[in-house]
């Protein structure tokens, strides 16, 4: 019986606030039940978001970078990790990615970043969108957040335009900045091979996202 209790408890602890503020809302009528029901609606949403922005704090700034013992090699480095492993759903496709993408960093163990993101298990992903808009804010390196746009924009490559606006939009629309455009460096990015790469090597690369993404 107690166990039934805490399953039910469990379940209806998201909504706790709509249900308060329903019940409290009967003495109104039903101006008040649906005041009430839309008053406890966005409490529950706040605090929802709330609890998320903790668990994704605590996620970044103890499990991910402990497990990883490696230093961020920039601001938004981490979340910049997260989001293409979860575009990519690979760790080490991201980190070859990323690679790609910041050349100035080749030396950093990218791959290590990326495990330790895909084990912290990113619960919202416009919620690391906006910590990494957070941090790029701060950056002056134009340099740096027209690589931010370009690595996005190759790891966004299967994207289903149903889960709503990609990452690099929302990004751009936080930052007030133009997403970078498509470009020869972007399409190998894409592919995750280097312009150096044999004609095989990106044949093979090619065939596979084909594979991988078309219908």
């Amino acid at each position: 019986m107690k166990s039934k209790l805490a399953k039910l408890a469990a379940v209806l602890l998201p909504y706790r606030f709509r249900i308060i503020c329903t019940f409290a809302g009967l003495l109104g009528g039903i101006g008040g039940i649906v005041l009430g029901f839309l008053s406890g609606f966005f409490i529950d949403l706040l605090i929802l978001r709330t609890n998320d922005e903790k668990k994704l704090q605590t996620l970044f700034e103890q499990s991910a970078l402990k497990n990883s013992l490696i230093e961020e090699p920039f601001e938004g480095a981490l979340q910049i990790c997260s989001l293409s492993v979860y575009l990519t759903g690979n760790p080490s496709f991201a980190a070859k990615q990323i690679r790609g993408a910041f050349p100035l960093f080749a030396h950093i163990d990218w791959e290590t970043l990326c495990r330790a993101a895909f084990s912290a298990s990113i619960p919202n992903i416009d919620l690391v969108t906006e910590c990494l808009a957070s941090k790029l804010s701060k950056c002056s390196d134009t340099g740096l957040l027209s690589n931010v746009f370009g690595l996005l924009e190759a790891v966004e490559f299967g994207w289903d335009d149903r889960n709503g606006n990609k990452p690099s939009a929302y990004l751009s629309e936080l930052l007030q900045v133009s997403c970078k455009k498509t470009n020869r460096a972007s399409a190998y990015r894409i592919l995750g091979v280097n312009e150096t790469d044999a004609l095989s090597v990106i044949k093979s690369a090619h065939r596979r996202l084909v594979t991988q993404y078309h219908p």
